[in-house]
């Protein structure tokens, strides 16, 4: 089964609240998520750092998680920060 989580366009650290503690306590680890980008218009850089261990805490309990609706825009931005991974 996979878990769809669509990101709010303002993907802020303060956004992603409601997430925090599905994300840290690891209710999601181990599972297939997508991450679903098609609404972000402006990330900020400490809500793709929280993303990007989670995604890593994600794969290191045999679980996967891939992205959907990655802008042009939202690429560039990754690329220039080196989590680009993201993306994937």
């Amino acid at each position: 089964m996979k878990n769809i989580i669509k990101l709010e366009s303002k993907c802020t650290a303060s956004t992603l609240s409601t997430l925090k503690d599905d994300l840290l306590d690891g209710a999601l680890n181990g599972v297939n998520v997508e991450l679903d980008f098609s609404s972000v218009e402006s990330p900020d850089m400490r809500s793709i750092q929280l993303l990007m261990a989670w995604s890593k805490s994600v794969q290191s309990e045999g679980g996967s998680v891939k992205s959907s609706g990655v802008s042009e825009n939202l690429n560039r931005f990754l690329a220039m920060t080196g989590t680009d991974s993201l993306a994937v």
